[in-house]
């Protein structure tokens, strides 16, 4: 798993979680194969058929999605800032 420069994980063996300092975190668990916003809290198993991250590369497409996740609420934010400036 690569992780931006700057960020930090804190490993357990059935979740990971990877900081993002000034911004936020992200939960991800390996068991169920999700992640969620924020420090800890549920994560609800997935649909097995609906699931994306099976598969060879899985924990990578994982990870990946959940870093995302996390930098496009920033992004957005930032969108919806320069719009509010008058």
């Amino acid at each position: 798993m690569i992780i931006p420069e700057g960020w930090t994980e804190e490993l357990s063996p059935k979740r990971v979680i990877l900081e993002w300092p000034g911004h936020g975190a992200v939960t991800i668990s390996l068991e169920r194969r999700g992640f969620m916003l924020g420090h800890g809290g549920y994560i609800p198993w997935p649909d097995p058929k609906a699931n994306p991250y099976t598969g060879r590369g899985w924990k990578d497409r994982l990870c990946a999605d959940a870093i995302k996740a996390l930098q496009d609420v920033f992004a957005e934010e930032r969108v919806d800032i320069s719009y509010n400036i008058t």
